[in-house]
């Protein structure tokens, strides 16, 4: 016969197991949550520079600017996309909207959802998003696209179906977030700033090489354009291997 605290351990441990998965309301206000806190971080280091007379953006950082028009294009370029969302619906998405306003970076990526019950027909959906995992490395500039909602347009489905389309949806928005292709940028920077050195003589410069390591510090959007700013640092320098001496030419005289 079991004591009573092991009783007691086996029993939290069944009541763990039978415990409701989380409802997919919560998962989206969560992520919700996460996109605006982020914002608001960065709308409050914006006001604090501002308020101090600092630039928008650090002495020692590179501004890139990158059009949504553009980045609408790249992410349109994997269209039409379709993605299995649980064990009957399937999610297609075929248009991708993009805006870089008021402080915030959205994309939205109109879809339609389908059943394999009911071939044939489909409802639009329309889900809401961000960019996420923002980097930079060798001369390309990486993110991918953050779901936060899934919003179904219409009511051909009644309300019993919707809310199963709906539920389904959002608790499968990290399964759709997988199947988006990355989006890439190329982006022209230097790796590092090549002396090639002075001559001998009095003064005299090696040659070389002083390399430039960048990493993305943080993203401000508005005027159509995401500001994507890059701190930026040097060194160590890396002083350029010296040639091998030459050799004489064949049959020249010693």
């Amino acid at each position: 016969m079991l004591r009573s605290p092991a009783r007691a351990l086996l029993l939290l441990a069944a009541l763990a197991g039978c415990r409701p998965a989380e409802i997919p309301e919560a998962d989206v206000a969560r992520r919700t949550r996460r996109v605006y806190e982020d914002q608001i971080a960065g709308l409050e280091k914006l006001v604090a520079r501002a308020e101090r007379g600092e630039p928008v953006f650090g002495p020692d950082q590179l501004a890139v600017g990158i059009d949504e028009n553009a980045v609408r294009d790249l992410l349109e370029a994997a269209l039409p996309l379709k993605v299995k969302v649980g064990a009957e619906l399937t999610v297609e998405v075929h248009k991708v909207e993009v805006h870089f306003r008021w402080a915030e970076a959205s994309v939205m990526l109109e879809s339609r959802a389908s059943s394999t019950r009911f071939p044939g027909a489909f409802v639009a959906v329309k889900l809401q998003g961000g960019l996420d995992d923002v980097t930079i490395d060798h001369g390309r500039l990486s993110a991918r696209v953050g779901l936060v909602d899934a919003e179904l347009q219409g009511d051909s489905l009644g309300t019993l179906g919707k809310d199963l389309v709906d539920r389904t949806l959002k608790r499968h928005l990290a399964d759709i977030e997988v199947a988006i292709p990355p989006l890439e940028v190329p982006v022209r920077l230097e790796q590092g700033i090549a002396i090639a050195g002075l001559g001998k003589g009095p003064v005299s410069v090696p040659p070389g090489n002083l390399p430039l390591t960048m990493s993305v510090a943080s993203l401000i959007a508005g005027d159509r354009r995401l500001w994507v700013m890059l701190d930026v640092t040097a060194g160590p320098w890396q002083r350029a291997a010296e040639p091998p001496p030459a050799r004489p030419a064949a049959g020249a005289k010693r």
